[in-house]
């Protein structure tokens, strides 16, 4: 199992939400390009990228980091990407894979295109509130059906938006259910605290897992686990 280092970006500041709560903020010191240098020293292969003003505005604000970031590391990129445009403007700025929500399940006859023509470097991010999955910065419900919204993706990260940034864990039963219902590889994100949690993931055939507070707390011990930090 992959482990994939996180960098959340908010007003141009490296930050973990609580929950998804916006107004439940941690703000770290160091600089989004420094974070990216200590994963890389880590031995990441590709760093997650996610925009969270462009999450919750629908309209990416850190681009200019994000263009900083893909010149030098390896990253894939998420939040606020809402049209084919910037999917491509993304991938032209050196962005290794583009992660999109809302814009499949608010335009399915776009996400069909896009699934096909840009095959293996689209993921599909499926977040859950309250059970319900949702979009727009966690804000919407969809009443799509899950198999539905992943058919085509060979990738997606799943996050229970209750458990990201809290370390109570990752929500296992909500995995391995998903995990029978389509055929795409699926990445945890949120609520990871320790090796243990990943022991548990890899257990239940997940192919990886993004870890942002837990490494940037430096409380995830990777050493001895067997596991590789990075991705494709």
């Amino acid at each position: 199992m992959i482990i994939i280092p996180a960098i959340d970006l908010m007003g141009g500041e490296c930050v973990r939400l609580v929950k998804g709560e916006k107004e439940n903020k941690i703000t770290y010191g160091k600089s989004p390009l420094e974070v990216a240098m200590q994963y890389m020293a880590m031995g990441a292969k590709i760093i997650h990228v996610v925009d969270l003003d462009g999450a919750f505005t629908g309209e990416m604000k850190n681009i200019s980091i994000i263009r900083e970031l893909a010149a030098k590391f390896p990253i894939q990129v998420g939040g606020g990407i809402r049209s084919e445009e910037k999917v491509a403007e993304l991938l032209g700025l050196g962005v290794k894979k583009v992660i999109v929500s809302t814009l499949l399940m608010k335009d399915l006859e776009l996400a069909a295109k896009l699934k096909q023509k840009y095959c293996g470097k689209l993921v599909g991010s499926f977040d859950f509130k309250d059970g319900k999955l949702s979009y727009a910065g966690w804000t919407q419900k969809s009443e799509l059906p899950f198999e539905e919204v992943a058919a085509g993706l060979e990738e997606i990260v799943v996050t229970d938006t209750s458990r990201d940034g809290t370390y109570l864990g990752p929500n296992l039963e909500l995995l391995e259910d998903l995990k029978g219902r389509c055929n795409a590889r699926i990445v945890s994100a949120g609520g990871v605290r320790n090796a243990q949690d990943l022991v548990a993931l890899s257990e239940i055939g997940i192919y990886g897992a993004i870890a942002g507070r837990a490494f940037l707390e430096n409380r995830v011990e990777l050493g001895g686990m067997g596991f590789e930090i990075g991705g494709e």
